[in-house]
């Protein structure tokens, strides 16, 4: 008969084994692109979208494409990425919203690009430390959508 010591050990081991396969398979999917999407990694930063203070690089897609948006958040406040009609006016377009993540937090956003036209992605947070929201401090980018 087993000591009731082993037991505990064994199973203490294999629920270390399924957790660090969760956190494998997890930060894997947060990098792999959903089949057929047009998939962007895109980091936060305070207050930036990839290194950059003020807008963030351009994401360019055709109207019909399957868009998957990865944001990690490697600033030291909480951010978000949302599609709008403007850089300046919260409107949440194509259901894009990442809602807001911690700092070292991962999210991912998938959507259906269904109309032409030049859009933002944005971060409207008003992290009650800066003065203004983020999006006023330049933390934006282009999303177009090529018809």
């Amino acid at each position: 008969m087993k000591s009731n010591k082993s037991f505990a050990i064994s199973r203490t081991l294999i629920l270390v084994i399924v957790a660090a396969v969760v956190v494998v398979a997890g930060a894997a999917a947060f990098f792999l692109a959903q089949p057929g999407a047009k998939s962007f990694n895109v980091t936060a930063r305070d207050f930036g979208f990839d290194g950059f203070t003020g807008p963030g690089p351009t994401i360019r897609v055709k109207v019909g494409d399957t868009v998957q948006i990865n944001l990690e958040n490697k600033g030291g406040l909480k951010h978000e990425l949302v599609i709008s009609s403007s850089n300046m006016v919260q409107q949440t377009l194509f259901n894009a919203n990442t809602g807001l993540i911690d700092p070292g937090q991962r999210t991912t956003i998938t959507f259906v690009a269904n109309q032409a036209g030049n859009f933002f992605y944005v971060c409207f947070s008003d992290d009650g430390v800066a003065p203004k929201t983020h999006a006023e401090l330049g933390m934006w980018g282009e999303f177009i959508v090529e018809g």
